[in-house]
């Protein structure tokens, strides 16, 4: 039984040093900032990675939505987030010059009403098209477009 806990600990370790190492690029981290961002409804630290004026104007829509809902109508449609994010990479593209990554991620998570249960399967998909640029001032978000799903029966 000890010998069994130290081969997990073993594995979970050498597989988180994997991920923190190896598996994101930094175009990719700099899209996982973005979309956490939004995700949480952090506009500023959203806008700290964006690029252009589509983007731009994409976190103020998200960002004036309570207002024009009011905040009890935007979270009782929202849901509250239980669980959470899972990204899938579908496809990372550089162009030729590598100032410039596609990415196309599918994310889900669980979402719902505040007394629904925090475990179980996702509830909502969005399936992510992210065009990250190379600036003097590191990788940013240039364009950012997501179509959300519901999954299965809330």
């Amino acid at each position: 039984m000890k010998k069994l806990i130290i081969v997990v600990v073993l594995a979970g370790g050498g597989f988180a040093a994997y991920r923190l190492a190896f598996a994101e690029s930094p175009a990719y981290q700099a899209y996982e900032k973005f979309a956490d961002a939004m995700l949480h409804d952090r506009w500023d630290e959203a806008r700290d990675v964006a690029e252009g004026e589509s983007v731009t104007r994409l976190i103020d829509y998200a960002e004036a939505e309570p207002g024009f809902l009011g905040q009890e109508c935007y979270r009782l449609l929202r849901g509250v987030i239980h669980m959470g994010p899972t990204r899938k990479v579908e496809s990372e593209t550089e162009s030729a010059d590598g100032k410039e990554v596609t990415l196309r991620v599918i994310q889900e998570e669980r979402r719902g009403s505040p007394t629904m249960a925090p475990f179980g399967p996702p509830t909502v998909r969005h399936k992510q098209d992210a065009v990250v640029v190379s600036t003097p001032d590191g990788w940013r978000v240039k364009e950012f477009k997501e179509e959300v799903e519901s999954i299965g029966d809330r």
